[in-house]
């Protein structure tokens, strides 16, 4: 009987302590569950802020991709400003009535370009007879326009999230027009590259990055980003475009180099370049209405005394372009004028004139 009474205490012993290694055992999971759960709150309050950063990291890339692009237009903007009133020494030179209308330095009324006005002894045309002149223009009626000229449309900087619908509006109005691209390598983006082409546009270069400090930083890297987006252009349609337009244009004031080195290069490659004389503002203000761009560029299309080369963009931040566009270009129609698309025959509109050849 003891013996049983033994047996019965040393199970009741052996169950007890089974039971405490359970508890011993539960207890252990639950300090594993607890310290993995610890783990996994700490990875994600690590890993929160982490991925916060690099959110807010790749919006800070966006955000000075987009200030550097908006420095750029502010600087094409000064440009266009420094170019229409005349950027020239005041000592030496004074600009004629001409050169103020096609807001332009050194041309004369296709483009050519020309010296200032001789007055018989050496000397160039003074203040006094450029308003005289100024003075008789402003006698021609309001209404009276050039018509039968060429007006050239140009668009910068696309392709963009619009061009699709640019090019729509262009093809409904049955026009072609020149665009001046620069490197995309979005898909939607490089469809377009080729529609400009198989649609009948002209094509030209206009950089690769667009980043005056890259683009202007010295003689290689401007022919570095040349030959870059000439081999895109030519990589994307086939063509081996030879029309070029300085970021900023030739009379920019941004460039490291003197732009005579950089266009004797463009020279000596067979490539042109084509600035313009007349703009819409559409870059430097892009509060302007549709009606205010169009009347921006009418204003210097009735002034200009030969072809009008009409500086526009083609900017995912800026749909008054396209709104405009059908209105001006129905305008253009009726005054007369010829819309065509820069090729070898145009005469090209330049702020700068090339020494190189003289």
């Amino acid at each position: 009987m003891e013996d049983k009474k033994k047996t019965l205490t040393e199970y009741e012993k052996e169950i007890s302590e089974a039971q405490e290694m359970e508890e011993a055992n539960t207890h252990k999971r639950k300090v594993r569950s607890f310290k993995r759960m610890l783990m996994v709150t700490f990875l994600v309050v690590c890993a929160i802020p982490i991925t916060l950063c690099m959110f807010l990291m790749v919006k800070m890339n966006r955000l000075d991709h987009r200030i550097e692009n908006l420095v750029d237009r502010v600087e094409e903007g000064k440009n266009l400003v420094s170019t229409n009133i005349g950027l020239i020494d005041e000592s030496t030179e004074t600009m004629t009535s001409e050169q103020m209308a096609y807001g332009d330095l050194g041309k004369g009324s296709e483009g050519v370009h020309v010296a200032l006005t001789d007055n018989g002894d050496g000397s160039n045309k003074t203040t006094d007879d450029a308003e005289a002149t100024t003075e008789a223009a402003s006698d021609v009626p309001e209404q009276t326009y050039y018509n039968g000229q060429k007006v050239y449309l140009t668009f910068d900087d696309g392709p963009s999230t619009y061009t699709g619908e640019l090019l729509d509006v262009l093809k409904e109005n049955n026009v072609k027009a020149t665009f001046f691209v620069v490197y995309n390598d979005d898909k939607e983006a490089q469809q377009y590259y080729k529609r400009i082409v198989d649609e009948g546009h002209s094509i030209g270069m206009h950089s690769y990055s667009h980043v005056y400090d890259q683009v202007y930083a010295s003689q290689e890297s401007f022919e570095e980003d040349v030959t870059k987006i000439h081999d895109y252009i030519q990589e994307q349609t086939g063509v081996d475009t030879h029309l070029y337009r300085f970021p900023g244009g030739s009379s920019n004031q941004v460039s490291k180099v003197d732009i005579q080195e950089l266009i004797g290069y463009l020279h000596d490659e067979g490539i042109v370049y084509y600035d313009w004389n007349s703009l819409s503002g559409d870059a430097v203000d892009a509060s302007l209405t549709p009606s205010e761009l169009n009347d921006n560029i009418l204003g210097y299309v009735h002034a200009n005394a030969g072809d009008s080369v009409i500086l526009m963009h083609d900017l995912q931040n800026n749909h008054a372009t396209i709104e405009a566009l059908p209105a001006l270009i129905q305008t253009l129609k009726d005054e007369g004028y010829e819309i065509c698309p820069i090729d070898d025959s145009t005469k090209p509109v330049q702020h700068v004139e090339y020494k190189g050849d003289k």
